[in-house]
């Protein structure tokens, strides 16, 4: 679709780690920066602080001109919390002063928390104002959008789900090759993913004599785990390959018995999208947008965060019994297939971009 006028697209540098990187990632993968004449700049790097500096100023200038030239259509920013918002927020204020519209797209499921435990009266003032300036805020999932419309009754809200585009055929195949007892966690290495109180799941099975392996593939507060997993005599049990992406963690997710995420917050991650389609049996904190992924008991299991025991007795039961973990993997896959495909998407994509292109 041929325009002289842009959809300008702000986030993280594809090459970097995390959520957001990942979907507008699988968005190029797909052809959307094809279909439609979207400009990705990106926002911010990995690294230091010059580098995170440089880039940011780098891009306010492209958008500035942009805008200056009269050739943009809207703006589409992702966006997650703290930092990440407050910057973002320049671009607001530049899209306010040329009168473009302008997309906020929150993908971060803590952003309720940010507002009312991080701000203050003024910094909830300008969140306000710019979600009620904003001509579209996206969201992943419905409780977000009911936060939303909860401090701001007329903000225009658009629900778009993440998607996974499938290396592999989405057909349910239940005769992979897993490797018993492999239990992966894929994130970063904090309390708000709950890797913490894995650990303490991980203890509690192996003074009931399960057979284990726990493989923490990301990166994050590397001494307090290793600290950690020593206090617990968990060294041998637990390997931390780094952060993994592509291929490794393909073949990672199809290996593992099952995948496990006990975060405290969150949106509606990329991690068990990706275990579900590569057939991995997903236990998870309910919490968030989770529960739009996981059914209960359907096609995976959840449980309440910071419940160690819990947590540790879902993965108990997933260690001895295969055809359970076989039989949430199945449904998963179908799942993707009805809700977090490119064909689930891509028509809601169509519907918010050919709107500013008309």
């Amino acid at each position: 679709m041929a325009s002289s006028r842009k959809i300008i697209m702000l986030g993280p540098s594809l090459s970097s780690k995390g959520g957001i990187a990942s979907v507008v990632h699988g968005y190029q993968q797909l052809g959307l920066f094809d279909r439609y004449p979207i400009l990705f700049i990106e926002t911010q790097i990995e690294g230091g602080r010059f580098g995170k500096l440089s880039t940011m100023i780098l891009a306010l200038l492209k958008v500035t001109y942009m805008l200056l030239l009269g050739r943009v259509s809207v703006i589409h920013v992702h966006v997650a919390r703290w930092n990440s918002f407050w910057r973002k927020s320049l671009f607001f204020c530049l899209a306010r002063v040329f009168r473009c519209p302008y997309i906020i797209h929150i993908h971060s499921g803590g952003f309720p928390d940010f507002y009312h435990s991080d701000c203050n009266v003024t910094g909830q003032f300008w969140i306000r104002s710019c979600l009620n300036s904003a001509d579209k805020v996206v969201v992943l999932t419905s409780p977000m959008s009911k936060w939303l419309k909860s401090i701001s009754p007329h903000v225009s809200i658009t629900k778009v789900p993440n998607f996974i585009d499938l290396p592999l055929p989405l057909s349910v195949d239940l005769d992979v090759e897993v490797e018993q007892g492999l239990i992966l966690f894929l994130g970063r290495f904090t309390q708000e993913k709950g890797v913490f109180d894995l650990l303490d799941a991980m203890a509690l099975l192996k003074t009931r004599g399960l057979y284990f392996k726990l493989v923490l593939a990301g990166d994050g507060e590397l001494d307090l785990i290793t600290s950690k997993i020593t206090a617990l005599g968990l060294t041998g049990f637990v390997e931390m390959p780094g952060w993994l992406d592509g291929d490794r963690k393909i073949n990672l997710l199809r290996r593992a018995q099952m995948f496990v995420l006990p975060s405290y917050t969150e949106g509606l991650p990329m991690g068990i999208l990706e275990a579900m389609a590569m057939g991995c049996p997903v236990i998870a904190s309910n919490v968030g947008g989770v529960p739009d992924q996981i059914q209960a008991g359907i096609s995976g299991v959840l449980v309440e965060p910071g419940n160690v025991v819990a947590l540790a007795d879902a993965m108990n039961q997933l260690l001895i019994d295969s055809e359970l973990g076989k039989k949430y993997a199945a449904m998963a896959k179908l799942k993707i297939e009805d809700c977090f495909s490119p064909a689930a998407m891509l028509p809601i994509m169509d519907d918010l971009y050919q709107f500013y292109l008309r």
